[in-house]
């Protein structure tokens, strides 16, 4: 390990591996001053791409289908790791230290602050073709090693497979970190003009304050170059987007040029029968490196049904969250919250709903660790609801009798919502009092909102579940006994209706 690399993961003592634009900004002065300091030196920022987590970690981004999302994330942020923490530092001190802020700025501006930075289209595109051939070779090479895995699949595992699989999961790696590259840096050469353009507006005020009246006028002509030569800054200036749309980059859209599509998943399909016992073999603190990745899905790939495939990914992510070592004070304390939050509804709740639901309370603490994998909080959740839901409609079904010529095939909760919107209505006309109707008609605007973020942590590949989707499943279903959408679900039943 390099000196530079050795003082790039010492900074990760004051400000975590992974640390974005948002985290970057809450955190305090002293840890930032302290985090900038060890990568100040580093001639390449950063200098190198490993990454560093925990095998429960690594083992949570292989189940839930964000080890390559995350990957990207991962090196756009150490990508703007420098440059962000630089920026944020000079907006503190630059009221009472304006020429330590001066520097700051100085150091926050590109191409100096990224390695994925370039000072003109040539060197960029020097370095795309480049970084975009040794990618597609990794892919060819991770290709040919999957085709041969794939032939020695019929045969009983030895050492010769085991050795095999293992390079090809360090190619999936490298090939996963080639992407993220590509894709990092093509953000980075979209915003770098809007970016510096406002570095440099904000250091010219500075100079103003100063009376550097030559360094501020030479940093007001730059920043006029930039407007007249690049309408990206002038669309930014007069929409006056200028704070968060130039410091918190999402993760990139498409590529201009396509990578070696269906190589990645090709491959982690042969390689799938080798996952669980690399994994397990491996120590606590083994990097990234010498991790897996594969997606849970194709464990279940001849499913053709996505609900089931869902089921099952629920399960076995809920397996994983069991073997960690703080699954049981975990388990305890989130039991006596809901105990506390839900009231009776939490002893009226099924035991599968209830253990269901601790486990979601797990996944989502994991996921706001990892700021990763919401889709799997989402299912933990909605798999409560759908059960609960289910003991709701049938009770209100029984009523019904034979006159329920129409009932929807029950699959899933949209399903479920389908067939209690209709025994609603079919209520609201008929007889039936002991079934408080209103009480079935307030369940179905929060089901949809729910069920409409089911639908997509069900169907990743369509669109991510966002955090704040996350959240408002979590809100909707346990929002306090007022509330809460399981609280209204086990109160809407028929009073004679016992579980």
């Amino acid at each position: 390990m390099t000196a530079d690399l050795r003082m790039w993961y010492q900074s990760y003592e004051h400000l975590r591996f992974g640390a974005g634009e948002e985290e970057i900004s809450k955190s305090g002065t002293n840890d930032l001053q302290a985090a900038r300091q060890l990568m100040a030196p580093c001639e390449e920022k950063p200098p190198g791409w490993r990454f560093h987590l925990a095998v429960e970690e690594i083992r949570f981004l292989f189940i839930s289908d964000t080890y390559q999302s995350y990957c990207e994330k991962a090196v756009l942020d150490e990508a703007f790791r420098y440059a962000r923490v630089c920026r944020v530092l000079a907006k503190r001190v630059e009221s009472e230290q304006p020429e330590l802020a001066l520097t700051l700025f100085g150091c926050a501006l590109f191409p100096g602050a990224s390695a994925l930075a370039f000072d003109n289209d040539d060197a960029y595109q020097r370095w795309w073709d480049a970084t975009e051939q040794e990618a597609l070779q990794l892919g060819a090479e991770l290709k040919k090693m999957a085709e041969e895995l794939q032939a020695l699949s019929g045969e009983p595992a030895d050492e010769e497979q085991g050795m095999l699989a293992s390079k090809a999961i360090g190619l999936m790696l490298r090939y996963a970190i080639q992407s993220g590259k590509l894709r990092a840096a093509y953000a980075i050469s979209e915003q770098q003009n809007v970016w510096n353009f406002w570095v440099k507006a904000s250091m010219a005020t500075l100079q103003d304050t100063l009376r550097h009246q030559e360094e501020a006028w030479r940093l007001k002509s730059e920043c006029m170059d930039l407007l007249r030569i690049h309408e990206d800054v002038w669309s930014d200036v007069v929409t006056r987007v200028i704070e968060k749309s130039i410091a918190a980059f999402p993760v990139p859209a498409q590529l201009p040029i396509p990578l070696a599509a269906g190589i990645e998943t090709a491959a982690a399909k042969i390689l799938h029968p080798y996952m669980e016992t690399l994994l397990d073999s491996m120590h606590e603190n083994l990097q990234m490196s010498h991790a897996l990745h594969d997606r849970l899905d194709l464990v279940v790939d001849k499913l053709i049904d996505l609900d089931q495939r869902a089921e099952l990914t629920w399960q076995e992510i809920r397996r994983t969250a069991r073997q960690d070592p703080d699954y049981a004070k975990m388990r305890r304390d989130a039991e006596a919250t809901q105990a506390g939050r839900l009231g009776d509804t939490w002893r009226a709740l099924k035991p599968g709903s209830r253990q269901d639901l601790v486990d979601a309370e797990f996944v989502f603490q994991q996921c706001a660790k990892l700021g990763a994998g919401w889709r799997m909080a989402v299912l933990g959740y909605c798999t409560t609801a759908e059960r609960e839901l289910r003991v709701t409609y049938m009770a209100a079904r029984e009523l019904l009798a034979a006159n329920d010529t129409e009932a929807t095939r029950v699959r899933n909760l949209g399903d479920l919502i389908k067939s209690l919107d209709r025994l609603a209505a079919w209520l609201s006309k008929s007889k039936h009092l002991a079934v408080d109707v209103g009480a079935l008609i307030g369940l179905l605007k929060p089901l949809r909102r729910v069920n409409s973020i089911r639908v997509r942590a069900v169907h990743p590949k369509d669109q991510e579940v966002s955090r704040g989707e996350a959240e408002s499943v979590r809100d909707i279903l346990l929002g306090g006994k007022s509330r809460s959408l399981l609280v209204k679900m086990v109160a809407a039943r028929p009073r004679h209706h016992s579980q």
